[in-house]
């Protein structure tokens, strides 16, 4: 008896081991060698942290770079949630904006599109409808900033598909 409890407890150790080090991975990919973007991925849920770091930022390719970076591992929830607490932040929105661009691809799947069923296509057209109004919304709250034009027209191109019959 005492055997089985060491080998489950054994198991135990080495999955919780195992999860931490893919979640590191995970962070460490998604930062692309930034320490201040693995940082702050290491506690997405700290909206302060991230408002913090958006302040500090002086380009709009900084811009870029963040919101790529939290629109890759950040869960759509956790950005919402961001956007609600913070309704007046464009860097809320553009970091939900391109995780949204994210959440519709993974909708549609990164198969040819004869392989797509018409159901995923039909869900990958409207999260990108719901991307699309977000980063407007972001793009009128920075009208200084080019970065949210930057994903929109990655949108309208993908957009263009739907009325082409995909």
């Amino acid at each position: 008896m005492i055997f089985l409890i060491l080998c489950a407890l054994s198991i135990l150790s080495m999955l919780m081991y195992f999860h931490r080090k893919h979640k590191n991975n995970k962070r460490r990919q998604c930062a692309y060698g930034c320490i201040k973007a693995y940082n702050v991925l290491d506690k997405p849920e700290q909206y302060s942290d991230l408002k913090e770091l958006f302040e500090t930022l002086d380009s709009h390719e900084e811009r870029y770079f963040y919101s790529v970076s939290m629109s890759r591992i950040m869960f759509p929830q956790a950005l919402d949630k961001w956007t609600n607490s913070h309704p007046d932040s464009g860097d809320a929105l553009l970091c939900y904006g391109a995780r949204l661009l994210q959440w519709s691809w993974s909708a549609r799947g990164y198969g040819r599109g004869a392989e797509i069923s018409e159901a995923q296509w039909k869900e990958f057209f409207r999260r990108l409808d719901k991307t699309r109004q977000v980063l407007l919304e972001c793009a009128d709250k920075t009208p200084e900033d080019p970065t949210p034009w930057a994903y929109l027209i990655m949108v309208a191109t993908l957009l263009c598909f739907n009325e082409t019959g995909h």
